[in-house]
């Protein structure tokens, strides 16, 4: 499991400072326990396989092909953001 995540994230964890990034990260994402969701309803998640929209959007149909020329990298096809 480990390989998988460092391949993914592009973070190495043997080391002290992937290590320090992955708690920061842990930590960072944690603080989605101390929001307060009582009486507020879920949001209408997008599902791959249905088209789910929220409001009468006029619909432009894009290729992949044009989005990703927007990213100055790719990682097997994904959007990669930069360290900094």
């Amino acid at each position: 499991m480990i390989p998988l995540l460092e391949r993914l994230s592009l973070i190495r964890f043997g080391n002290e400072v992937g290590i320090k990034r992955l708690q920061e990260a842990i930590d960072f994402a944690d603080q989605i326990k101390d929001v307060d969701t009582d009486g507020v309803e879920p949001m209408i998640s997008p599902n791959e396989n249905k088209c789910t929209l929220l409001r009468d959007d006029i619909v432009k149909e894009t290729k992949k092909e044009e989005i990703i020329r927007n990213a100055d990298r790719l990682v097997e096809g994904y959007f990669v953001a930069s360290n900094q």
